[in-house]
């Protein structure tokens, strides 16, 4: 991996909204370790929002299907791991 490799993966999640709490602080400590002052990481860093606008930009919003909201809740619920029967002489 070179110095960038994380970096720029965590970089183009941000720009995205995908960074978990933990990923921002992961991104915080690559940047202070590889050096907060490194042109490759700012230009990574336009490069990465600038995408991210123009995906914004591209399509034009569209609302979900009727029903959409439900059938998503429905499946996310159907695979929740269910606790088993209790066990003989277990906890």
């Amino acid at each position: 991996m070179n110095d960038h490799a994380r970096i720029e993966e965590l970089l183009a999640a941000r720009a995205l909204g995908a960074l978990e709490p933990e990923d921002e602080e992961a991104l915080a400590r690559e940047r202070a370790a590889h050096g907060p002052g490194c042109e490759e990481c700012a230009r990574l860093e336009r490069g990465f929002a600038e995408a991210a606008a123009a995906l914004a930009l591209t399509l034009q919003p569209v609302p979900p299907r009727a029903g959409f909201e439900d059938e998503v809740v429905a499946r996310a619920m159907a695979r929740r791991p269910r606790p088993g029967p209790a066990k003989p002489g277990g906890p």
